[in-house]
């Protein structure tokens, strides 16, 4: 699950920016993991922020941009015991989202109707 509080400011008519704050929380229940029944590996949280921009270019078209870096959650402490313990696994049993970048157009095809190619 993501929550995401957001605000945006119009520095100019043309212009906006936008930014939120992501709280993002995990959980991995799984029924009968190797033979153990159903288990609880508990939840993970992860933070971050996401930035935005929109730009009126010309009356009827716009462009928008946002970056969302990369964000890595607590680790799920249930499946790297048993990893480890089970198959020798020491990596990292962190949820991670990674780096999004995205660009999209806005153009107003008739006075009541716009197209918005992303």
């Amino acid at each position: 699950m993501m929550i995401a509080p957001t605000m945006s400011f119009a520095l100019n008519k043309d212009l906006s920016l936008g930014a939120s704050l992501l709280l993002v929380t995990r959980r991995s229940p799984c029924a009968n993991l190797f033979g153990m029944g159903v288990t609880d590996e508990g939840s993970a949280m992860a933070y971050g922020v996401k930035l935005g921009a929109n730009w009126q270019v010309t009356d009827g078209i716009s462009v928008g941009g946002m970056v969302q870096p990369k964000m890595s959650s607590d680790e799920f402490s249930f499946f790297k015991d048993f990893l480890s313990g089970t198959f020798g696994f020491n990596g990292d049993a962190a949820l991670v989202l990674p780096n999004q970048l995205g660009v999209g157009g806005k153009f107003a095809v008739a006075r009541a109707s716009t197209l918005s190619p992303t």
